[in-house]
């Protein structure tokens, strides 16, 4: 489901700056210097449809890794600025959400700090979407 991670994706780094897929084709080095957010897709539990009339919706779990990369001079106050002020309320927003954050640890090979976050979220998937005011697909959530 693509599309659903995909979501996920736009939500995080809606508004966002150097906020990357995992999977992109930027080599690291052409990236910022002072931080960077890499937003990956783990797993995916996707239940049968549910008829509902139309399409169909599906309940889902999906898990996501977020990792904030820092310059080793970034003080770690100021990831944590970051993850609870420009991460988390974009997680808390896409549904209901637990999540795990791991101490930031250094990186040598990339001389970067690196904080993960992984989380869940848990929700319904429609297969024929609205759009909410923000142009983002509609997902009502469980």
């Amino acid at each position: 489901m693509h599309e659903l991670f995909q979501e996920i994706y736009d939500r995080i780094a809606h508004g966002l700056r150097d906020v990357y897929p995992a999977f992109d084709a930027v080599p690291l080095t052409d990236k910022s210097d002072r931080r960077i957010t890499v937003v990956e897709p783990l797993d995916l539990d996707l239940a049968l449809p549910i008829p509902d009339g139309g399409a169909g919706v599906r309940q889902f779990k999906a898990t996501v890794r977020v990792s904030v990369l820092t310059a080793m001079d970034v003080p770690v106050t100021e990831v944590i600025d970051y993850l609870g002020g420009g991460i988390l309320p974009r997680l808390y927003d896409i549904g209901r959400t637990t999540f795990r954050c791991t101490q930031p640890t250094p990186d040598l090979h990339l001389r970067r700090v690196v904080t993960r976050i992984e989380f869940t979220v848990y929700g319904l998937y429609l297969a024929e979407e609205e759009e909410d005011a923000d142009g983002f697909p509609a997902i009502p959530y469980a």
